[in-house]
């Protein structure tokens, strides 16, 4: 799947949800399917660039990928997420 990441800024007064909908609908419009939106503040984008789950034991020459959620994986999705890794691919969630 494809994936796009967009900065903006927006009046306070206007709330996340409100323009996840908005952005979702235009998408929907202009594409012709259903496309997911969310939106992250500048905090939660810090929180997630210094967050490194493997800092107490790094690996040379590894590769860190990081997936944004819409919101945070109940407990069978965390489960299949562990349930995922292997021997060359580590997995961890944070929130």
């Amino acid at each position: 799947g494809a994936s796009g990441n967009v900065i903006f800024d927006v009046p306070a007064r206007r709330t996340a949800v409100a323009l996840e909908r908005e952005i979702a609908a235009h998408l929907e419009q202009a594409l012709g399917y259903p496309v997911p939106a969310y939106l992250r503040s500048p905090a939660e984008m810090a929180h997630i660039a210094a967050h490194d789950p493997w800092a107490v034991a790094p690996v040379e020459g590894a590769t860190l990928y990081v997936c944004v959620l819409a919101a945070a994986p109940d407990a069978r999705a965390r489960k299949a997420v562990a349930a995922a890794a292997t021997a060359a691919d580590d997995l961890a969630l944070d929130g």
